[in-house]
């Protein structure tokens, strides 16, 4: 009988790294549960599966597979008859190509993907604000992928390029073509419909396995809209200035405060964009009401990305105090 492989492909920003994590520091424990999950990385060392790809250098083509035959031989080491192989860089795959490729990889297994999806303005906002983090000298690749846009909430829409990371039919279709409608589960990113109010214990309750780890953390969480725009200006510098001096200023800045938000109308409009895509696949998944709920309530009436006399000020003073402190007259 194959082992049965739950391959977790995000998205970004739906509660992946909490997952991981939980699944990284309790897989001794979930072993013994007959649940294996990866934990190495291609060369081995231990650590998460996010390096199994590599990235074009034409971001709008996304990712493609690095070193299929490692993620092969590291899967083949585990022995369990349900298996857990997770990472959100996976959502950057765009090319039917890539898919078919880890499919021919992943042949041994009875393969289910799992996707979570959050609707496309809330997804946008959460993202783009992720694209203003930082890595030790050089871009994230949601960074790449947005490019240098306005430093607003939200980020443009580009045809061909983040139409396909926000297309959740076109998305949802690569994979059903190369693994199987049947063998796609789809859940949206919604705590109120999510089992136990996080995706930790989703996943759990979605794979039949009846554990829960002791805490569940939240991971990866968004910064406010300060630490979120001077990221954004800072990732134009990055890699040209000495990374010590580039953390510390990021430290500095404060990550307090209220996310950067577009108003209720923008929000609204970037939304219906996907209209369309999302009809679609509400009706391929059959299901009998929309993908999303329609309510914009939680967005003010004005947008909230923008600086204020206070919090630049705030800002360049803090700014000036780390260089005051390492290059002291």
């Amino acid at each position: 009988m194959r082992q049965k492989l739950f391959l977790h492909i995000g998205l970004h920003k739906t509660g992946s790294t909490s997952l991981q994590k939980a699944f990284f520091d309790n897989r001794c424990e979930l072993a013994d549960l007959g649940v294996g999950y990866l934990a190495k990385k291609p060369n081995g060392d231990l650590g998460p599966s996010h390096n199994y790809l590599s990235y074009h250098d034409e971001p709008e083509r996304g990712a493609r597979l690095f070193q299929p035959e490692s993620l092969k031989a590291h899967l083949s080491e585990l022995r369990q008859p349900r298996l857990v192989l997770s990472t959100e860089n996976f959502s950057w795959i765009f090319e039917s190509s890539e898919v078919e490729k880890l499919q021919q990889v992943l042949s041994d297994y009875d393969v289910s993907v799992v996707m979570y999806l959050r609707r496309q303005d809330q997804q946008a906002v959460s993202h783009f604000q992720e694209a203003s983090k930082w890595e030790v000298g050089r871009l994230k690749p949601a960074k790449k992928f947005y490019s240098l846009s306005e430093n607003r909430a939200l980020p443009p829409i580009k045809p061909g390029k983040t139409s396909k990371y926000l297309d959740y039919f076109h998305r949802w279709k690569l994979w059903a073509d190369a693994f199987g409608v049947e063998n796609v589960r789809v859940k949206i990113f919604d705590r109120n419909q999510l089992v136990g109010g996080d995706v930790v214990t989703d996943f759990c309750s979605l794979i039949d396995l009846d554990w829960a780890p002791k805490d569940v953390a939240s991971e990866n969480i968004s910064l406010g809209l300060s630490a979120t725009k001077f990221g954004h200006l800072m990732t134009e510098v990055t890699g040209r200035i000495d990374s010590e001096l580039e953390l510390a200023l990021r430290k500095a800045v404060s990550s307090s405060g209220k996310p950067a938000r577009p108003s209720r109308q923008q929000a609204q409009r970037f939304f219906s964009q996907f209209s369309e895509s999302n009809r679609k696949l509400a009706q391929a998944l059959q299901l009998d009401g929309e993908l999303f709920d329609s309510s914009f309530e939680n967005y003010a009436e004005g947008p909230q990305d923008k600086w204020t006399e206070d919090t630049a000020n705030d800002t360049v003073r803090k700014i000036l105090q780390v260089l005051a402190q390492r290059y002291p007259s």
